[in-house]
């Protein structure tokens, strides 16, 4: 009797351990990222796994672990709307160099009302390389000034990973709508957008002047 639960223990641990890798790897079951020289503000929802840190007190290596990554589910959208929360976000996904040098990109995080965010890159080590962005940080220590939350990599080849965490500052509307993007093609992007801001602003002053030059005539 005692030979027959001992062998039944080992059967359920057996299966609870089968199942347990089938779901891991189900987790992490999304097409990686295949990263390429002609960039252009592709959005990569579909290629991105998601974890709600409702505790906001998770770090990469709680979320690296095996305990967390069972957690990531994908979410099946081009742009990632998690509506109101409180919560932080991570997100993850796989990508590709299938080229045999690295690869030099841009993420770039949509919405800039984001104040705070964080990229983890993952290294051949098995370690990581550490990004920071936001409105609430130094412009110093962020990758690219910019008024929107800018990582930019230079991936190895082969296959690897990138976190994004997404630091929530209270019960907000949130919004992730996540870009790649090739250097020239962001900054001919940023030119223009820069080109556009100073068309409106300056259309805007003018605007300005000429109705306070109104009012100084209609007053005199």
């Amino acid at each position: 009797m005692v030979g027959f639960l001992g062998r039944l223990c080992l059967r359920i641990a057996g299966l609870f351990l089968f199942f347990l890798l089938i779901f891991s790897g189900a987790a992490f079951a999304v097409e990686p990222l295949l990263l390429k020289e002609d960039f252009n503000g592709e959005f990569i929802g579909l290629h991105v796994l998601h974890f709600e840190d409702k505790s906001r007190k998770l770090t990469i290596d709680d979320v690296k672990s095996p305990e967390y990554k069972v957690k990531f589910a994908p979410e099946n959208q081009t742009t990632l709307n998690f509506g109101f929360s409180d919560s932080d976000h991570w997100l993850y996904f796989p990508v590709k160099n299938a080229d045999s040098k690295n690869v030099r990109w841009l993420l770039q995080l949509e919405d800039p009302r984001i104040n705070l965010a964080e990229a983890y890159e993952e290294t051949a080590d098995g370690g990581y390389r550490a990004h920071f962005s936001g409105g609430q940080l130094p412009v110093g220590i962020r990758d690219v000034k910019n008024r929107k939350n800018v990582f930019v990599f230079d991936t190895r080849p082969g296959t690897s990973g990138v976190f994004v965490r997404v630091v929530s500052p209270g019960k907000t509307f949130t919004n992730v709508f996540m870009t790649a993007w090739n250097e020239k093609e962001f900054t001919d992007k940023n030119v223009l957008e820069s080109l556009l801001l100073g068309a409106f602003y300056g259309s805007m002053l003018g605007l300005l002047l000429y109705n306070f030059f109104i009012f100084l005539t209609v007053r005199d």
